[in-house]
């Protein structure tokens, strides 16, 4: 059974905008979740997770990145992402709001930020802050989508 798009998991509308970018090809994801799978319906998927009820949960390459301090292990990450083949888009779910994401913006050199960069849940004030800062540290515009439903912001390419 498919899990429905919205809700915790990223809307309908972002997997949309995602394939009007990009149709096919390599998505990395931090932060996997019932999007995940209908993502890899799509994509080739890597997902950075923390929590390990959602790793191999789904058709993805899980990267299980414990959260130390306030963001996924750096140790993790930099012995890890090196291995992942080149992708097209990256997706910012995680870590979940309790914990942040603004370990992100600190780690931009880890990740290919060439691609298109999605970033869910902007309608919260640290989501919202982080899109906003990351477009200014990568001097590329940004572009939100914000319904009552929906909030999500992309960096495009």
């Amino acid at each position: 059974m498919t899990n429905e798009l919205g809700g915790w998991s990223i809307s309908e509308r972002l997997l949309h905008t995602m394939l009007e970018y990009v149709p096919r090809g390599v998505v990395l994801e931090l932060g996997s979740g019932y999007g995940t799978e209908i993502l890899s319906q799509h994509y080739t998927v890597y997902s950075i997770e923390h929590d390990p009820r959602w790793i191999g949960k789904y058709e993805s390459t899980y990267i299980h990145a414990p959260i130390v301090g306030s963001w996924y292990d750096l140790e993790v990450l930099n012995e890890e992402l090196p291995k992942i083949e080149p992708y097209d888009i990256l997706l910012i779910d995680g870590p979940p709001w309790v914990i942040g994401r603004s370990g992100f913006a600190f780690n931009l050199d880890l990740f290919d930020t060439s691609v298109p960069i999605f970033f869910d849940d902007i309608h919260r004030s640290d989501d919202a802050l982080l899109v906003k800062t990351v477009s200014q540290m990568l001097d590329r515009p940004w572009l939100p989508w914000v319904s009552k439903d929906d909030s999500f912001g992309v960096i495009p390419k």
